[in-house]
């Protein structure tokens, strides 16, 4: 019996040698790693075919990016962690989760939606305040902006919390930032 075992296991070895030796020999000695064939050139090429494809355009993609938006995954004393969505298709994973420092010049508001009556009684003021001149004022510098559907009230740090819906902007590129300080964090409804 341990013949047996003995016989299979040296016929084992000496055919996977012979696959080996077989294989270098039709497909040639095995090519060293490229030093250039990393994440960032394989990203860089799928990144360049969708630029080809036209499916993003390159100005979309290069442009600096001075605002976020995400969820809240963890709230400490002078800064939060936020979730966001991805920037582009083949964008970085390791910055899904940005580190937002609040510093003491950053203003955060909570937005809340305004009531329908309330809303609807703006909207009519405003509608009644352009009148006639709607036509004269359309594509002027003039034209009053309408009435928002949302109110925005100043809170402090401690009305942010966890799952909570965020819009965060910063005076900085922020694109591969992994931390950075907000200049506004604003809490959507």
């Amino acid at each position: 019996m341990i013949k047996k075992i003995a016989l299979f296991f040296i016929v084992a070895v000496l055919f996977f040698g012979s696959g080996f030796m077989t294989a270098r020999v039709i497909y040639g000695k095995l090519k060293p790693i490229d030093p250039n064939n990393t994440r960032t050139a394989g990203w860089e090429a799928a990144r360049e075919r969708l630029f080809d494809l036209g499916i993003v355009q390159k100005d979309e993609m290069d442009a600096p990016t001075m605002e976020l938006s995400g969820d809240i995954v963890k709230v400490e004393s002078a800064a939060i962690t936020v979730k966001i969505r991805p920037l582009e298709p083949l964008a970085d994973p390791n910055l899904d989760s940005r580190l937002v420092r609040i510093g003491n010049n950053t203003g955060i508001t909570q937005t809340t939606v305004k009531d329908a009556e309330q809303f609807q009684a703006e909207m009519n003021a405003y509608r009644e305040k352009l009148g006639n001149d709607y036509d004269q004022l359309v594509n002027t510098d003039d034209f009053p902006p309408p009435p928002s559907s949302y109110t925005e009230t100043d809170v402090t740090a401690s009305a942010l919390a966890v799952n909570q819906k965020v819009r965060i902007t910063a005076g900085d590129n922020i694109r591969d930032q992994k931390e950075f300080t907000a200049e506004t964090i604003t809490i959507l409804p």
